[in-house]
């Protein structure tokens, strides 16, 4: 899956990009994989990162999952954090060195889905 989140007038402004062929199958559940979030450097630090993580969590719940686990670079930290993921390390899943481990449960999914579908209406 690849998605552009865009402004009313097309110019991007965040890019997602989950790269597994199915949803993983740990021991706490289905869990959608979120390879990669970007968000354009004049969007960073508001409501455009919020939004796409919400986005990411609209999409894992379409596709059935109960947990979206993503692997994150340090400084995207403070989004992850502010957003209900919990920086810790799903049973069953590995993430490559270097990278922090982010877990977010299906409670955090439907609150963030909401909030997806709430936005999408501005």
């Amino acid at each position: 899956m690849l998605a552009v989140l865009r402004l009313s007038d097309g110019a991007p402004v965040a890019l997602l990009c989950s790269t597994a062929p199915r949803l993983l199958r740990l021991p706490g559940g289905p869990a959608y994989r979120l390879d990669s979030l970007e968000v354009g450097p004049p969007f960073r630090g508001g409501d455009a990162g919020v939004f796409a993580v919400a986005a990411a969590a609209a999409r894992a719940l379409e596709c059935g999952a109960r947990k979206l686990v993503l692997a994150s670079v340090v400084e995207a930290r403070k989004l992850y954090d502010g957003t209900g993921g919990k920086q810790r390390l799903a049973e069953g899943w590995r993430v490559p060195q270097g990278l922090l481990p982010y877990e977010f449960l299906e409670d955090d999914l439907h609150s963030l889905e909401e909030a997806f579908h709430e936005r999408r209406q501005d």
